[in-house]
């Protein structure tokens, strides 16, 4: 009772209790019947009234009432939680409640009724359960949640170990997993229970279920991995297989089976380890390869299976009429035919023009294959037919439509000819091909075959990542990558054999589309049709039939993001074209790449995410100048939005949404790249020194506001004094306006107001000169902030409300409201400094209220603060608590000092209020370290208050 538990001083009492409470009600004719039936009436009754007053005294509460003197009740104004009552309500959930048997291992002395009506009731709950479990069963094996199923059937046994429908249940699971084995070991599970509990064996229909499997698993015997070659099994692949293997011998409507997949994802393994497991004697197998050099040679792979039923026929004394010897001795006189019936027959192979007769052809050996296989099922394999000539396939296709005693099964790559659409085309719609498909690899799969391959070996992460990303799931790609790892015990080269096989994909496409490939494998990634038809140049509808056929081919694949992209299947595709490529090539398409990216440029912080792409393609045209020039844009840009207190954002900038920041070791590293780059390309004679003055003084720029951030103002500011001077001399007023805007707010964070004011009036005339009114709205919006320093209050808020209208009229494709929150902010500064506090917050809440939709906590940690400091004033610790812990909360997610220190000083402030005197101290160092960083003097106060107080 409220989380309390409830101890009972009698056992007959608790019982009970349990009874009338499942019960709902009972008389107490019927109790005293359950619980004291040898009783004479008064003991008993006196003995129910103890029963009831034990339980009121044990609950402190009247559970039961009786409103008629003969009956009890259960007190309606109680609310119970009882785990029978959910599990009889028959929700989602209500098998996972059944732990075990109701009221297990409860027993009560001389209490015979009760003890019935217990078991009866265990009985009756364990049939819900069961019942429950059964329905379970089915409706997962029927959504193929087959892990499920197998987990409920396992529950009925373990409540009933002659439950035959389970242990059926489980076999007909594993039956469909393919788990021949598994399923053969739970019916000999159960025929062994059975006979020593019972003396009784499985009924008829477990039998033949049972004789199903072994029938199955005749046919396909589990796979064995060994050392010398291993095989990765694809369970739904050969399921497949095997499934149109049975109807076929069943002699029920089958149908042929292509299986299709790049190269060296493992068809023809497949179709080896399939036909190696096959056991049974009414099958024969014949098998033939297709080789690219035979292509443009009729009937050569007929030729091998020609070769093998004449040695069968031979082999087991089959007559065959002589027009047919005749027939295949002229078409393969390699055959060594005797007694073929004369040369007469060769008439029958003439036709116009003296070309050779092939549906005479195709004639004879469909009669041939009539003869042999009256007795015998007939397997055709056919290895690697996009090799295969045209006639070949077309007799292959006859055959397949005219001789329901043959499985062909064929493999053929996804890059194949457009002649095998048709072959495909034309047989599907009459239901005598299945297409399977080998996938590649998964993630997992990968690392678990390396694994297999390679188990004495223990992978990095990094191996890992280079395994995946390499072989992207091809198994043959894999292979050789684990032998190279294997030998040199490193991944940093292509395997020749890998080149060998892409470079054979590369043969048979068009100028065109060779030419598109060449483009795309420049790109960084991947491209979009724009991008590719302005490198590309040509007809747009023409670049659509090149593309659409690449993707047929399995060269590259669509990608459907905000538009349609392109990317090779294959990163070694891609790795492959583009070194076939000379070095005038990559530098002029990296160069014509760069230049068109460079136009989809808007000047706004949007263009972040073009810089990478940028960035790369100069890099390989050799235009260091502009390399460099983006390198540094794309620094700027992230410490413009991390190290700012306020900055302007662009809705969509991952770099200000994402909060992926760089470490301070990352950012030397940097810096030194740059460094160096600069330094290099002023020495080159190419490079005139005037050239690079514009790039040194961005890079600069930076330098001088990441040394300001870490807290080193001195060096700062001489860098920043230094290019105010020299962007004077050039003329560029928006880089003077920017260096202006840094001493700026270094002066907020010294509260050095006479600098403030004088470089706040300077930047004011700028962006008044030349029209620049989103800098106008951020200056006021200082200039309000200069007015709270000064105390000067009235003429504070008028400016920042100033900033806010002109901010609110701007039309632009930047977005403001973190500028507008920071007035609102600054205003609420203004209120909190007049000891105005509700209206303060009020502020702070308001300028919280403004970022609420726009996917970034920048600002929001200082507004928090400022409201938590308010509270504190306020005496209300509990609100206070709330927004310093929120503001933490954020701090941490940021690369952000601004007010770091003072949310660090309020929250010493309620520890010390809350007399936790070792996280008041671990706070205070916490403020003072960040203090040191920015040197602000109103949070030195406040840290020197804290001392003292810490000192007492």
């Amino acid at each position: 009772m409220n989380n309390m538990q409830i101890h009972f001083s009698f056992k007959k009492a608790e019982a009970l209790f349990y009874y009338i409470l499942i019960n709902k009600q009972a008389s107490r004719d019927t109790l005293i019947n359950l619980f004291w039936p040898d009783f004479d009436e008064t003991t008993a009754k006196k003995d129910l009234r103890n029963a009831f007053y034990s339980i009121r005294k044990a609950i402190n509460y009247n559970v039961f009432m009786s409103p008629k003197r003969e009956i009890i009740l259960v007190n309606p104004e109680i609310h119970f939680i009882c785990d029978i009552f959910d599990f009889m309500s028959n929700n989602k959930n209500s098998l996972s409640l059944y732990n075990g048997d109701f009221l297990e291992g409860f027993n009560v002395k001389d209490a015979k009724g009760f003890e019935e009506w217990m078991l009866q009731s265990r009985e009756y709950y364990r049939d819900v359960y069961t019942n429950g479990l059964h329905k379970a069963v089915i409706c997962n094996m029927l959504g193929n949640n087959q892990d499920l199923a197998i987990e409920y059937c396992k529950k009925i046994i373990n409540l009933n170990e002659f439950d035959e429908e389970a242990y059926r249940s489980l076999m007909k699971i594993f039956l469909k997993l393919g788990k021949y084995d598994k399923a053969e070991i739970v019916y000999n599970d159960l025929r062994e229970i059975l006979k020593r509990d019972l003396s009784v064996t499985p009924n008829e229909i477990t039998t033949k279920l049972y004789m199903e499997i072994l029938k199955k698993k005749s046919l396909i015997s589990s796979f064995e991995r060994n050392t010398g070659s291993f095989f990765y099994k694809r369970d739904k692949e050969m399921l497949e297989l095997n499934n149109y293997l049975i109807d076929f011998l069943d002699n029920n409507p089958s149908k042929s089976i292509i299986i299709k997949g790049q190269a060296g994802i493992g068809k023809s393994r497949l179709i080896y380890e399939f036909i190696n497991t096959l056991k049974d004697d009414r099958i024969t197998i014949f098998k033939t390869e297709c080789y690219q050099s035979e292509a443009v040679y009729f009937l050569k792979p007929w030729n091998r299976i020609f070769e093998q039923i004449y040695k069968y026929i031979d082999k087991n004394n089959i007559v065959i009429p002589p027009r047919f010897n005749s027939i295949s001795s002229h078409l393969f006189p390699f055959l060594d035919l005797k007694n073929c019936g004369g040369a007469y027959e060769s008439t029958f192979l003439q036709g116009n023009n003296n070309e050779t007769n092939y549906q005479a052809a195709e004639n004879a050996l469909s009669g041939i294959l009539n003869i042999i296989s009256a007795n015998k099922k007939l397997v055709f394999y056919f290895d690697d037919i996009q090799w295969i000539d045209n006639i070949s396939l077309n007799i292959l296709k006859n055959l397949i439509v005219k001789n329901d005693s043959i499985l062909f099964i064929l493999n053929i790559r996804n890059d194949y000819k457009i002649e095998f659409d048709e072959f495909i085309t034309f047989l599907k719609p009459r239901k005598l091909i299945h297409e399977i498909e080998l996938m590649p690899l998964t993630l997992e799969e990968t690392f678990d075959f390396s694994h297999n391959c390679f188990s004495n070996h223990n992978f990095s992460e990094n191996e890992k990542n280079i395994l995946h990303k390499k072989a992207q799931g091809n198994i043959f790609f894999l292979i050789e990558l684990l032998n190279i790892l294997k030998n040199k015990g490193k991944l940093d080269e292509i395997p020749s054999k890998i080149v060998d096989i892409l470079k054979t994909r590369l043969f048979d496409i068009s100028k065109d589309e060779r030419k598109i490939l060449n483009i795309l494998s420049i790109f960084f990634d991947m491209a979009n049709l724009e991008e590719i038809q302005c490198v590309y140049n040509g007809n747009y509808l023409n670049l659509l039939d090149i593309l659409s056929s690449l993707i047929k081919k399995k060269y590259i694949q669509e990608i459907k993001k905000d538009c349609i992209y392109y990317s090779f299947n294959h990163n070694m595709m891609a790795l492959l074209v583009y070194k076939e490529l000379t070095e005038s090539q990559r530098m002029f398409y990296h160069l014509l790449i760069a230049e068109m990216l460079e136009k989809d440029l808007v000047n706004s912080d949007k263009d972040v995410t073009l810089y990478s792409k940028i960035i790369y393609h100069y890099e390989n045209s050799d235009n260091k100048i502009k390399s460099l020039e983006y390198k540094i844009k794309n620094l700027s840009n992230y410490l413009h939005n991390f190290h700012e207190v306020f900055p302007i954002l662009c809705n969509g900038n991952p770099s200000v949404n994402g909060f992926a920041f760089l470490s301070s070791k990352q950012l030397c590293k940097e810096f030194s790249i740059i460094r160096h780059n600069i330094d290099m390309l002023k020495r080159e004679d190419k490079y005139k020194c005037s050239e690079l003055q514009k790039i040194d003084m961005e890079f600069s720029y930076i330098i001088a506001r990441d040394y300001i951030r870490k807290g080193n103002n001195t060096k700062g500011l001489k860098i920043v004094t230094c290019l105010i001077n020299a962007s004077i001399d050039l003329n560029d007023y928006k880089f003077t306006l920017r260096c202006y805007k840094i001493i700026i707010y270094y002066c907020i964070n010294t509260c050095n107001t006479t600098m403030m004011k004088d470089y706040i009036d300077k930047a004011i005339d700028i962006a008044n000169c030349y029209n620049l009114n989103e800098e106008l709205s951020v200056l006021l919006r200082h200039k309000g902030y200069l007015h709270i320093m000064l105390k000067e209050y009235n003429i504070s808020e008028k400016t920042l409300k100033q900033s806010i209208n002109i901010f609110t009229k701007i039309e632009s494709k930047n977005n403001f409201s973190l500028n507008i929150a920071a007035a609102y902010n600054y205003i609420g500064e203004s209120r909190r400094l007049q000891s105005k506090y509700h209206e303060a917050i009020c502020y702070y809440d308001k300028a919280i209220a403004t970022l609420k939709n726009q996917e970034t906590i920048l600002g929001l940690p200082i507004f928090y603060t400022n409201a938590g400091l308010c509270f504190y004033k306020m005496k209300n610790y509990t609100c206070s608590k709330k927004y310093i812990l929120t503001a933490l909360k954020l701090y941490s997610k940021i690369d952000c000092i601004w007010q770091r220190s003072t949310a660090y000083c309020v929250y010493t402030l309620l520890m010390i209020a809350e007399e936790d005197t070792q996280s008041a101290i671990t706070n205070y160092k916490r403020a003072c370290k960040y203090n040191n960083m920015m040197k602000n003097p109103s949070e030195k106060e406040l840290l020197n208050e804290l001392k003292e107080l810490l000192g007492q």
